[in-house]
């Protein structure tokens, strides 16, 4: 279903759509090797990961980028000379400076395929902004992606008309044929954890209702999705001891999914209730280094 043109793909966590949209760019640059594409996103973390990928491909030194929104404004700056912002408010200024020096004719840089990661964190203003980076925008002979989050704010947005691509007159409103797509499918979780997240939404709820029963409350703000496979699920494990103690718990479980479930390391997450709480860190690594 993806084809030349524009179109929106909005699906819940873990449905594969950050690898289906750098597969699409990939396959489109290599048949079309005369031209170039961008890949970007907001979130630094993700665009690592896709330079990875790119990097991987072989791609980078031929017609494939990712840049976060910000570093674009930055870099389209840079390479035509452009007045560089820099102090407080440098990024905001950035990003107003990119727009009047593209809409004023001072940037001339177009790429053939632009496809936007993370849409829903997207302004409106930068929505148009890539979309006037795109060569051939007025005609069907381009590719133009827009990929994000099935989120409840996004429901509330489109049905408000408020959407980042809700820009007017001029722009797509990916309505009919293949220009909105929607996964529903969730390849990361397995049944039992979809249900585990079933039953916190449904506490949550019911302890929010009991302080305010006029709050609304969508479990669908989990971005839990159609998990198709079962899997050991989530379990408590207790025990006593202190924080050296848990520290080396959580090391060894790190170790053993490794070795015994052959997940790599990259792929295994550890969620501590204060990532700026020092002395957790401090302990992991001590643990670590004994271990």
């Amino acid at each position: 279903k993806m084809t030349k043109g524009d179109q929106l793909i909005l699906a819940c966590a873990g449905s594969g759509k950050s690898v289906l949209l750098i597969a699409k760019c990939f396959k489109a640059a290599q048949m079309n090797p005369d031209k170039k594409f961008l890949i970007t996103c907001f979130n630094r973390n993700l665009q690592s990961l896709y330079t990875w990928f790119i990097e991987r491909a072989g791609l980078k030194e031929r017609n494939v980028e990712c840049l976060t929104y910000d570093s674009l404004c930055k870099s389209l700056l840079e390479k035509n000379k452009l007045f560089l912002p820099s102090g407080i408010n440098a990024i905001e200024k950035r990003r107003k400076s990119a727009a009047r020096g593209l809409e004023s004719g001072h940037i001339p840089n177009r790429y053939y395929g632009i496809l936007i990661d993370e849409v829903q964190m997207f302004q409106p203003e930068w929505y148009k902004f890539c979309f006037n980076l795109l060569e051939n925008k007025e005609s069907g002979d381009h590719i133009f992606v827009i990929c994000g989050d099935k989120t409840q704010e996004i429901k509330q947005r489109q049905r408000h008309g408020k959407a980042p691509w809700n820009v007017g007159e001029g722009y797509t409103t990916y309505r009919g044929g293949n220009k909105s797509i929607r996964i529903e499918k969730n390849f990361r979780n397995c049944i039992e954890i979809n249900e585990f997240i079933n039953r916190f939404a449904q506490n949550a709820s019911t302890l929010i209702k009991k302080y305010n029963p006029s709050e609304e409350f969508d479990p669908d703000l989990f971005l839990r999705g159609q998990a198709f496979r079962h899997g050991k699920g989530v379990f408590i494990e207790q025990f006593s001891g202190n924080a050296v103690e848990e520290a080396r718990r959580v090391i060894t479980a790190v170790k053993r999914i490794h070795d015994e479930e052959s997940i790599p390391y990259d792929e295994i997450g550890i969620a501590m209730y204060n990532r700026q709480f020092k002395p957790i860190k401090y302990y992991l690594e001590s643990a670590l280094i004994h271990e």
